[in-house]
């Protein structure tokens, strides 16, 4: 069963020396191409094809950059290049199906890398127990002095007793 599958989207570069990742065409930076997320500025790029150290560097324009959505991507793309630098590592490219990490020449080796290796077996399982004694509970029970007893009088006994 073939399948039409953009490679562009499987793989992500991870720049190194910027010689291998091209700027505009592979994914490298955020969640797509930069030909996706600035199709103006790619539409007035003259070397579609230029490499990330290409575009440190300098840009090549078939023009100025003029319109709102130009400028606005101009602005945008400014922001997201602002500090990156390039450095003696070869570029990366990494298979974002779950795959691991290769380092390769050209993207033209891809399709040669071995099958990914099995995922690893999950750790055991750990059941961890504690014995909690019961929760113990205390009642405390206030009881109350009786009351005093009623004072007697001659009148009170006499009005409980009448006289017979």
């Amino acid at each position: 069963m073939e399948q039409n599958v953009n490679v562009n989207t499987l793989i992500k570069g991870t720049v190194g020396d910027g010689e291998e990742v091209r700027f505009w065409i592979n994914w490298w930076h955020g969640d797509c191409a930069l030909k996706d997320t600035f199709p103006a500025l790619f539409n007035l790029e003259n070397q579609k094809s230029a490499t990330v150290r290409m575009r440190v560097e300098n840009w090549d324009w078939r023009r100025e950059v003029s319109s709102t959505r130009e400028q606005d991507e101009w602005f945008k793309i400014q922001q997201m290049m602002n500090g990156l630098t390039t450095s003696a590592t070869q570029d990366k490219w990494e298979r974002v199906v779950n795959i691991g990490a290769y380092v390769t020449n050209t993207a033209h080796h891809l399709h040669h890398l071995p099958p990914p290796p099995p995922p690893p077996p999950p750790p055991p399982a750990v059941i961890t127990t504690r014995h909690q004694p019961p929760p113990t509970t205390t009642t405390t029970v206030l009881r109350c002095p009786p009351p005093p007893p009623p004072a007697t009088t001659a009148i009170d006994y006499h009005r409980c007793h009448p006289p017979s």
